[in-house]
């Protein structure tokens, strides 16, 4: 079988084996509860695979202990809210992309998610991603410029060199300046970049790097348009 095939889930004990699948995807659907260490779901090794919630989810690490193969975890309808731990046994199910939507979202990256890259898409909302105790790898935050308030907290890892830190943000051509009042629950990030190419003004907060450390700011996707950049507050 090597199309794409979606299973619907419900409450039980199931076993879902796309393994042997080598092109389509696989895209489980399941609601809040549904997903729990006594279901098995394998998706193709070499594919994009997906599990995706039906309505606001909280989802624990130890969910996912009989997941293999299932890169992004998402939500059916993006109004909803998410709240997931992603620790070791979402890294071996091969969990490599999170998107949220409008709801209220909150991710947190245990010690045992420790290489790697993570990716959080994040909508509008009260959003919370907390990588403080990620072991290593890489998280990449991503929101688009409207999106980033004061209701959102960002936190890299405490523990300077074991993990990279990033929010990519993406400029809107109608969007707002971010000011620093914005961004001052953004902390303990290594860079923080831009992605597209409209005009795009920043003012900085000190709260976005951890003292000691050093924050780089890219904008090369600005190939033709404005960069206003303050990083005075």
């Amino acid at each position: 079988y090597n199309n794409n095939l979606t299973v619907a889930l419900a409450a039980g004990t199931d076993t879902i084996d796309a393994s042997a699948q080598t092109s389509g995807s696989l895209t489980v659907t399941a609601a809040q509860g549904s997903i729990t260490n006594a279901d098995t779901i394998a998706g193709g090794a070499t594919l994009t695979n997906t599990l995706k919630f039906t309505n606001a989810t909280t989802l624990a690490d130890a969910d996912l202990t009989n997941v293999t193969n299932i890169q992004t975890i998402t939500l059916d309808n993006l109004s909803h809210g998410l709240v997931l731990a992603v620790g070791a046994e979402a890294m071996g199910a091969s969990v490599a992309t999170v998107t949220t939507g409008g709801g209220d979202d909150s991710v947190t990256l245990e010690a045992g998610y420790n290489s790697g890259t993570l990716t959080v898409n994040l909508g509008a909302g009260a959003d919370t991603v907390n990588g403080a105790a990620q072991g290593g790898g890489s998280l990449v935050v991503t929101a688009a410029q409207d999106e980033i308030t004061t209701a959102d907290t960002i936190t890299g890892t405490t523990t300077a060199g074991t993990a990279a830190n990033t929010l990519t943000i993406t400029t809107g051509s109608s969007a707002t300046a971010l000011v620093a009042a914005d961004l001052d629950k953004i902390t303990k990030m290594n860079t923080i970049q831009t992605s597209g190419n409209n005009a795009f003004s920043i003012t900085t907060h000190t709260n976005n790097v951890a003292s000691g450390e050093a924050l780089t700011f890219n904008a090369n996707s600005l190939t033709s348009t404005v960069l206003t950049f303050d990083a005075s507050a």
